[in-house]
């Protein structure tokens, strides 16, 4: 009973900073005189706790420290109100059992031996009955409690924690925490939905989700702001959903003006993902980059990952997307061609380097060409639906001068959209916007909140025909 009274008091002083110290103190005698009441059903919170593996994997000679600023004891996953046992003191170490599988040894300040406990994720290490307090692992500090799983990578440190206390080491990390509030307030509804929609994502490896963008990027206690705090609880519980179940509201960076068909990179189709014209992200951090790729090392970079490449001659956008982003990329050598999709191109660069896959290669701009068309001798054919090839059906690299017929039906010319490189080492990519273009511009966001648009009318923009709601 006491317990699940700290936990009430706890999420109260959570989720309103504002009371008065009068106030609590009432509430609190009041609480406890509950507890002098015989046969009072008092219900525990609702609380979702998840499963996050953070940090590195542990091999079986290296020592993981736990300190807490309080003792630290053991809980049983299923009875997390009763210590199996309480440590003396508020600093563990911890590593795997030399030469067994499935279980990780304990040891003191002093290092010396305490006990043992599976690595299976059944046990749980924490603070004594203290909710307040949060825990050191390795260099970074994290709320709720820690447990392990031991697989033939070794051993993973997984954090047991309340949804919305993850949240709160979460948006942080994915939105800037000086942004507008409404941005961060839709951020955080973003990244709640996101959370309970993915719950799954790492359940054969026995945990719910990672601390990286493979998941959503987690800093823990660590990472805490007070700003994006405010955002989590003015939007406690809140979701996005699409015809009754929770939407997968993904994110990125910037779209670099134009929203990505969730098809269109993963090849599933969401109807809520759809792909939109996002004046918003236009003129943001990461609206327009460029990059220059050595030739050589790209060769390298391809035989690498399994291509067989020698010299590559030159390499030209084949396929777009409505939305301008890249489909398809061709790469030349001799007599060969190699075709990749954009994001695989993207992917072998590096997407810190490629930022998008909107882009044009070396003045090949594909948004430009959307509406021009090549005249031919029985029809008017758009640009984008042809190929010159040579002889031996491969792109050529001729600098020959086509008429062409814009949207305007002007005539214009322009050079063979195959790009020669014969004069230089470097391909120079030119982009823009940041990430794969689905779902939420956060840059787009923030510019939209800045415009006065509350985090509702974010959320309805970047996800179609949702609905904004209470997860219950």
């Amino acid at each position: 009973m006491k317990k699940h009274i700290n936990i009430l008091i706890y999420h109260i002083k959570m989720n309103d900073r504002r009371w008065e110290n009068t106030d609590m103190k009432k509430l609190i005698l009041f609480l406890l005189l509950i507890v002098t009441i015989p046969n009072m059903v008092f219900a525990s919170s609702d609380t979702t706790f998840i499963d996050v593996k953070i940090g590195k994997t542990y091999e079986e000679f290296e020592r993981l420290n736990i300190y807490s600023d309080t003792n630290l004891a053991l809980f049983q996953r299923n009875d997390l109100d009763n210590e199996l046992l309480v440590f003396d003191g508020n600093k563990i170490y911890v590593g795997k059992t030399f030469g067994v599988n499935d279980k990780i040894d304990i040891y003191n300040s002093e290092n010396k031996y305490i006990t043992s406990i599976p690595s299976n994720g059944s046990v749980l290490i924490g603070p004594r009955q203290d909710y307040e307090s949060h825990l050191k692992v390795g260099e970074k500090e994290y709320r709720g409690l820690i447990t392990f799983i031991e697989d033939n990578t070794g051993l993973k440190v997984i954090n047991h924690i309340d949804i919305e206390q993850y949240l709160r080491g979460v948006v942080p990390r994915e939105i800037p925490s000086l942004s507008p509030n409404e941005a961060l307030k839709a951020q955080a509804v973003a990244a709640r939905s996101y959370a309970y929609s993915t719950l799954t994502k790492h359940s054969k490896e026995g945990y719910n989700l990672c601390d990286t963008t493979h998941c959503q990027v987690y800093g823990g206690f660590s990472d805490e702001n007070i700003h994006t705090d405010d955002a989590i609880i003015d939007t406690s519980d809140i979701v996005v959903k699409f015809n009754g179940s929770i939407a997968n509201t993904v994110f990125h960076s910037s779209s670099g003006g134009f929203t990505e068909s969730s098809e269109n990179i993963w090849g599933n189709k969401l109807n809520y993902l759809k792909g939109k014209e996002d004046p918003y992200s236009l003129n943001t951090i990461n609206s327009f980059w460029t990059v220059e790729i050595d030739k050589e090392l790209f060769s390298d970079i391809l035989n690498d990952s399994g291509y067989e490449i020698d010299e590559i001659n030159d390499i030209s956008i084949v396929d777009i997307y409505m939305s301008g982003r890249v489909k398809e990329i061709c790469i030349n050598e001799n007599n060969e061609r190699l075709i990749l999709t954009g994001e695989k191109f993207r992917s072998l660069i590096g997407t810190t380097k490629i930022k998008s896959t909107l882009f044009k290669i070396d003045g090949l701009d594909p948004i430009d060409y959307k509406e021009i068309y090549v005249k031919g001798s029985q029809a008017v054919t758009k640009l984008t639906e042809i190929q010159i090839l040579s002889a031996q059906d491969v792109l050529t690299r001729s600098n020959t001068i086509y008429s062409i017929i814009d949207g305007d039906s002007e005539i214009r010319t322009v050079e063979n959209n195959s790009v020669n490189h014969d004069s230089t080492n470097n391909i120079v990519v030119s982009g823009q916007g940041y990430g794969h273009g689905v779902g939420m511009s956060q840059y787009g966001a923030i510019e939209m909140a800045k415009q006065g648009f509350d985090y509702i009318d974010i959320l309805k923009y970047y996800y179609s025909d949702v609905e904004i709601t209470k997860i219950n």
